[in-house]
């Protein structure tokens, strides 16, 4: 799966994404491409399909704050006005929006690219394939710590939603000290992972509550 803006500049990129992805994966595996976009227009489309092997799916989405931010407080406004709105809408998009799309419910397993996103070389092996025998859950490239300014509060809100819904977490003792975040994440430009795990009820919860507190947008 991919999101693409509606820019040249994306377009340009996502061309050269796809055909490192077709001659280094897809062409043996044959797997559907999704790429969401909120405007891509029809030249553009028929450039993206002519630029891969693969088939390519497209799905517009619409984007929006959610119904608990005050929409006549600009996102400018806020500390961190140097992430503007769409790129935030980006970040809600992939942190739960995305596992409510109906394109998604007939997949069990999904592969996030960037745009920009290059495969270099060779992946002989089917991914999906691995991660179902291996019984795995999630797989990253990197981990990464964030600046302490982009997650205010991120770590009270979830402790907070712990408690008050008496959760037993299996949180990897490495990212705690003293029982605190450490503000290390798994880098997602570049993730694979089983859906129904972030379509479950309980991972929505979780998603619904972050939400309604407006943290991506205020």
């Amino acid at each position: 799966v991919y999101l693409s803006r509606h820019r040249k500049s994306d377009v340009t990129k996502l061309r050269l994404s796809l055909s490192t992805l077709d001659i280094n994966f897809n062409d043996r595996f044959h797997y559907p491409v999704i790429v969401f976009h909120e405007k891509l227009t029809p030249d553009m489309q028929t450039s993206i399909r002519e630029s891969t092997r693969s088939s390519i799916i497209f799905q517009q989405v619409a984007f929006d704050t959610p119904d608990s931010i005050d929409k006549n407080k600009t996102i400018e406004s806020t500390d961190m006005a140097r992430f503007p709105l769409g790129y935030r809408h980006i970040c809600r998009f992939f942190s739960g929006t995305i596992y409510s799309q109906p394109i998604l419910r007939q997949y069990r397993w999904y592969w996030r690219l960037d745009t920009d996103s290059l495969l270099l070389s060779k992946i002989d092996y089917d991914v999906f394939s691995f991660m179902e025998y291996s019984d795995y859950l999630y797989g990253y490239i990197a981990v990464l710590q964030e600046p302490a300014e982009v997650v205010t509060d991120l770590w009270r809100y979830t402790e907070e939603y712990v408690q008050k819904n008496a959760i037993k977490t299996h949180f990897p003792d490495k990212f705690l000290t003293n029982k605190k975040w450490t503000r290390h994440y798994y880098y997602t430009n570049f993730e694979i992972s089983k859906l129904d795990f972030w379509q479950s009820g309980e991972y929505a919860k979780y998603f619904d509550y972050l939400d309604q507190l407006g943290g991506i947008y205020e």
